[in-house]
């Protein structure tokens, strides 16, 4: 496509016929006067993703605009569409085995063809065997009244009433997407197979499971389970799940047991495991335990704060860890109970704590004596 020098209004375009394609395309998009080549090339990327494949470029202001860098960039793959552009001088040329012509306007005019919202007007005239083509104007400008008077029907897509600014191709792809549409569209196609749904003996599978899992863990009182099972049975049947699912839920289950049995098997030490302890166990070791961060705190002037004090001083975790060996309901006796002991009554600070408590403190918890 080559622009021959001469005077603005007598220059002449090569026009490049465009390749016969297996079905002929009733629909033409028309730019006119179109200077920048991206909008050029985005046009015939939203023409072509829709199907179509006709491109008209009326007086472009480069008349190579198609085989431009830009163009080809923006048209993203669509370079067929962009070497069959068709590149004229008049409006005439370009309207040539037109039937019905559109013009996208969204400046109101007093006189002209009648405005319809794109979809409102393609209901009707999809069914039509007349060829349609569709007149955007430039990017600066837009259409000029004389053009529009040319036309059948004017749209104006529906945008917000304030801000009605469409970038030149975004216009191209909703009025090419709502043609398609009204002509029957394209059909999606899914990418995903539907899952295989869990049958119901699964569904039971996997609520005694939990059931089993709930209960050790403690979330479940057998003794007044309440309607815990039956709403979970109602959450799973309305979750629809397939056979995947199920077998991952029974894999949270069983991790979660294993899970608490080496929790437990961890806290235990001959006795009854640290979290069986009673309430006010609990709360007595944790009171004495700020007791003694006090006291170390008092005594020693290199101590900053409670948690240096609770994560730097060994010889108070030693007296911690000996304390819970020494609970009610454990049993006392060798292995690492007897080695806390041990490290706890060799510990200089545990002797400090020992030391200010035999000289004031009582503890009214026997439970916790050291």
């Amino acid at each position: 496509m080559q622009a021959h020098e001469g005077a603005a209004d007598n220059r002449h375009f090569t026009c490049h016929p465009m390749p016969a394609p297996h079905a002929p395309d009733p629909t033409r998009f028309i730019l006119i006067g179109t200077s920048h080549p991206g909008n050029v090339g985005a046009a015939a990327r939203a023409i072509k993703v829709m199907g179509f494949s006709e491109l008209w470029l009326v007086a472009p202001r480069d008349a190579e605009a198609p085989r431009r860098d830009e163009a080809v960039a923006m048209a993203s793959g669509a370079t067929d569409v962009l070497a069959a552009t068709r590149v004229v001088g008049t409006l005439a040329e370009a309207l040539d085995g037109v039937d019905y012509l559109c013009a996208t306007a969204m400046t109101p005019r007093d006189f002209g063809p009648p405005t319809f919202a794109p979809r409102e007007l393609f209901a009707t005239l999809a069914p039509s065997p007349q060829r349609v083509g569709f007149l955007f104007g430039s990017e600066r400008f837009g259409l000029a009244n004389e053009d529009v008077y040319r036309c059948h029907a004017c749209l104006s897509i529906p945008t917000r009433a304030d801000y009605g600014s469409l970038n030149l191709a975004q216009a191209v792809q909703l009025i090419a997407y709502d043609w398609r549409e009204a002509q029957g569209g394209f059909s999606v196609q899914p990418r995903t197979t539907e899952p295989t749904l869990a049958d119901a003996a699964s569904v039971q599978g996997l609520l005694d499971h939990w059931q089993r899992t709930l209960i050790e863990i403690g979330f479940l009182d057998p003794a007044a389970p309440k309607k815990l099972m039956p709403r979970l049975n109602q959450l799973l049947n309305r979750a629809q799940l397939s056979r995947e699912e199920v077998d991952i839920l029974r894999g949270i289950a069983s991790s979660s047991t294993r899970a608490s049995r080496a929790i437990d098997a961890r806290s235990r030490v001959g006795g009854a495991p640290l979290h069986c302890l009673d309430t006010s166990s609990r709360t007595a070791m944790f009171q004495r335990l700020r007791e003694d961060i006090d006291c170390i705190l008092e005594r020693d002037p290199a101590a900053r704060s409670r948690w240096e004090v609770l994560t730097c001083y060994p010889g108070l975790h030693a007296l911690v860890i000996q304390r819970w060996h020494t609970a009610p309901g454990r049993r006392s006796g060798s292995g690492l109970g007897a080695s806390c002991r041990t490290w706890a009554a060799s510990s200089p600070a545990s002797r400090s704590i020992r030391a200010r408590r035999s000289a004031g403190a009582s503890s009214s918890t026997t439970a916790w004596a050291s």
